[in-house]
């Protein structure tokens, strides 16, 4: 006996279609005059295909015995089609998680309204040890490290974020574990130094109104102690040999 359809309406004028899948046993009329009178689950669509029903097409897709196999069913169609642009479907399962369908991107306006509202919102402890469990044994692709990786270059922190990382590593410990996968991580690794580095910043001497590309190479090029810039760039000393250093 079939207990379930999958069936799809298409605007005729646009193109634009939406998948749905009806679950009932207790069907009476013919699949066909059910869609009819039950049109589909989503309010919207459902209002949209009301108000203009010679604009619509509604057909079953195919007649399932089983719930199950029905729903997979639906759920395939709109993974099938989740990055085409006519879908009216905003969700879909895979691999039990919720994922949502969003062609629409955001304006500036819309992400700035998302930041100032996220900015708000703390975590709780057990919220970020339960984001933490989730991610764990979940390795990024190479891809994705190749494509964070190249938006990342040439970008260097502000003061600000320097400032707020180092507030946040205090009396954080890293693990002996931890630091032999980095030692061997780096192991035979030449890393750039002075300006070529990338966590290099620039400094400007205020006395001669030179710039230079790191601390070290304004040490060099001066013949001053790099410890000794670094305490005028944080305020722990006035000058250095009379010369003046700021942030470029």
């Amino acid at each position: 006996m079939k207990v379930a359809y999958v069936y799809q309406h298409t605007n005729l004028i646009d193109g634009r279609f939406y998948i749905g899948v009806r679950l009932s046993a207790s069907i009476k009329l013919p699949f066909e005059s059910d869609l009819f009178s039950y049109i589909c689950s989503s309010p919207t669509i459902k209002k949209q295909i009301k108000e203009n029903r010679h604009m619509w097409q509604s057909i079953v897709i195919k007649t399932f015995d089983d719930k199950n196999q029905a729903f997979d069913f639906e759920q395939m169609l709109i993974r099938d089609n989740k990055h085409n642009q006519l879908i009216l479907n905003r969700c879909f399962f895979e691999a039990g998680a919720k994922r949502f369908i969003n062609h629409q991107p955001k304006n500036e306006e819309t992400r700035q309204k998302i930041s100032i509202s996220l900015k708000k919102y703390n975590k709780t402890t057990s919220h970020c040890k339960h984001i933490s469990t989730s991610l764990k044994g979940r390795k990024l692709s190479a891809e994705h490290i190749k494509n964070v990786s190249t938006s990342n270059t040439g970008k260097k922190r502000t003061l600000e974020q320097r400032e707020r990382i180092s507030t946040s590593l205090k009396g954080h410990s890293v693990s002996l574990s931890t630091r032999q996968k980095i030692s061997a991580s780096k192991k035979g690794m030449q890393q750039p130094r002075g300006s070529n580095s990338p966590s290099s910043v620039s400094v400007k001497c205020i006395t001669n109104d030179t710039k230079y590309g790191s601390v070290s190479e304004a040490a060099a090029t001066l013949g001053i102690r790099q410890g000794d810039i670094s305490n005028v760039l944080t305020g722990r000393q006035k000058s250095t040999k009379g010369m003046v250093f700021t942030y470029s």
